[in-house]
């Protein structure tokens, strides 16, 4: 009887092992699956990403380095003069709660032809583990990628979300965006364009030294394309970031295009406005002064006319603009009816509108392009 009632237990041990065993064998997937959500890092689709991560992410990827924004991260390999260059996640290990993420970087090869355009070699992820917790590793290497090329780990200056932003810096970015500048708040610098009439205009970091006694931001300006469309509102082009440095250190602040010092007042600039874009109000000033020869403001807001003139073929282009101190000069070319040509004879009132914010104390000069004289006098 007993050797009965241990025969039948374990028979039952052994079913219920099987039936186990079984089970485990037809869900092959899970297990791995379970491994992928406990990855420290993982890949993300750019499309699945909201606005503001999209524009950190476009800010950092031309600076060499790894760049954290809350939970997302960019490698990138920074900007390269061609195609050719890669970045490619291989794998990640994790050992004693550390997780290291190993990533492959390839060159052109020498031998083929690659097409001569900047390019932005980059991942992005998000991170799913302490920070300090992940290493950043070349596989070829086996050292801290882009240790050598960024001594720096992180960028002293991290562009920011404004939904990271406390009430107080949101209402500090309000105050100063719609004037040109470079504003500062504790640790949160704005650097703004100010108030423009169009889209188009944009303004970004592009690169970060620090020095011993001092830093340097180098700062990328872009304007409206001219061979482009670009949406006729009113715009607020600025970079928020936050900073990482002590208080006291100064800061230079340098446009990568000219290599000058970047002041405030440069960045502003005369911006034309086509007849179509003009507000009620511009369009019914310009009807006030364009039959008499001068330049006439209202605010912001100026109409450079040729006043009536007998036939078409008249117009103004403005060619140049450059700042002499707190003076903008803006070169303007006047075409007038070459001899000989056939032009409609009716009565035209050739003009150029245009709006410009100026700093305070500074002060605008419209200039001929041709002879070098004030314009229209």
């Amino acid at each position: 009887m007993k050797k009965a009632w241990i025969m039948s237990v374990l028979g039952t041990l052994i079913f219920t092992f099987s039936a186990d065993a079984a089970q485990w064998n037809t869900s092959p997937g899970k297990a791995s699956q379970a491994g992928q959500q406990q990855q420290a890092f993982r890949l993300v689709n750019e499309s699945t990403l909201n606005k503001e991560q999209k524009k950190f992410i476009d800010q950092a990827k031309s600076n060499i380095g790894v760049h954290y924004q809350g939970n997302i991260v960019v490698v990138t390999w920074g900007e390269k003069p061609s195609s050719g260059y890669d970045i490619q996640l291989v794998k990640q290990e994790t050992k004693k709660g550390k997780t290291t993420v190993f990533f492959k970087l390839t060159s052109p090869h020498k031998s083929k032809s690659y097409t001569q355009v900047l390019t932005y070699p980059y991942v992005v992820g998000k991170l799913h583990q302490a920070k300090g917790n992940v290493e950043f590793v070349d596989i070829d290497t086996g050292k801290e990628l882009f240790k050598k090329e960024n001594p720096v780990p992180d960028s002293f200056l991290t562009p920011v979300l404004e939904s990271k932003l406390t009430k107080e810096q949101l209402s500090f970015i309000q105050n100063v965006k719609a004037a040109q500048g470079i504003f500062r708040r504790d640790k949160l610098i704005v650097l703004s364009l100010g108030e423009k009439p169009s889209g188009g205009w944009d303004i970004s970091v592009v690169k970060q030294v620090k020095g011993k006694d001092r830093a340097t931001v180098y700062v990328k300006v872009t304007k409206p394309d001219p061979s482009k469309m670009h949406a006729q509102a009113l715009t607020y082009p600025y970079f928020a970031g936050l900073l990482n440095l002590p208080l006291d250190m100064p800061i230079d602040y340098i446009d990568v295009d000219t290599g000058k010092e970047l002041i405030s007042n440069q960045l502003q600039q005369f911006s034309t406005i086509p007849e179509q874009s003009l507000t009620r109000a511009q369009a019914a000033f310009v009807e006030r002064v364009k039959q008499v020869k001068g330049i006439f403001q209202t605010g912001e807001f100026y109409v450079l006319s040729m006043g009536e003139q007998n036939t078409s073929g008249y117009s103004l282009k403005v060619v140049d603009q450059k700042w002499n101190g707190d003076q903008l000069l803006v070169y303007v070319k006047t075409t007038s009816p070459e001899p000989g040509t056939i032009n409609a004879q009716v009565i035209s009132y050739p003009y150029l509108a245009g709006q410009l914010k100026l700093p305070p104390q500074a002060s605008v000069r419209f200039i001929d392009a041709v002879s070098g004289r004030n314009l229209l006098q």
